[in-house]
């Protein structure tokens, strides 16, 4: 808006000028009759005085050129100012998110790390009762006491009774010692 009321200020001089003069040179048609009358030191003061008013006239565009350059700085400056503070709000919210990612992956990672243990305890829990039915499947094919496995067997099944109900995977183990009448098929 300052730009624009600028401009219309030294289109106004220019206009202003441009009728000046024009009437300058109508004026000077009519002082030719009368330079005949008038001296020489009186043409020098007109032409002194006509040259400061054009001076004066030319100064006062160059103030206010000076003057909406100033403006157009200020204003540049503030657009810069404006961009800036929108970055460092960018910036911040992208940090805060950046956060909170960090957060939910490093509670994920410790979830999945607590799972991969348990499922290793599950794992070997599994391998050795394996192991033990199958030496238990072999030693009643071979027809072989079954009184040596009995302690192992108690130990697994103790092993079982600890954990919880949710990752109880002995339970087919159990059902398969009822079976063959060790451990008196208690649970």
């Amino acid at each position: 808006m300052a730009k624009i009321s600028i401009v219309l200020l030294v289109v106004a001089l220019i206009v202003f000028l441009h009728v000046s003069e024009a009437q300058r040179s109508t004026d000077k048609d009519e002082q030719k009759d009368k330079e005949e009358k008038v001296t020489e030191n009186d043409k020098d003061k007109e032409r002194n005085k006509d040259e400061n008013v054009l001076e004066n006239d030319k100064d006062k565009v160059k103030d206010k050129d000076k003057e909406r350059d100033k403006d157009e700085k200020v204003l540049e400056n503030d657009k810069d100012q404006d961009k800036d503070k929108e970055r460092d709000k960018e910036e911040k919210v992208i940090e805060k998110d950046l956060d909170e990612a960090k957060d939910l992956i490093a509670e994920d990672l410790k979830e999945k790390k607590a799972n991969l243990k348990s499922l290793e305890t599950q794992v070997n829990e599994l391998t050795k009762s394996e192991t033990v039915l199958d030496e238990l499947g072999e030693a009643h094919k071979k027809g072989k006491s079954l009184k040596p496995y009995e302690k192992k067997l108690k130990k697994f099944n103790r092993r079982i009774k600890r954990t919880p109900k949710k990752k109880r995977y002995g339970s087919i183990i159990q059902s398969i010692l009822k079976d063959l009448g060790l451990n008196r098929g208690r649970y």
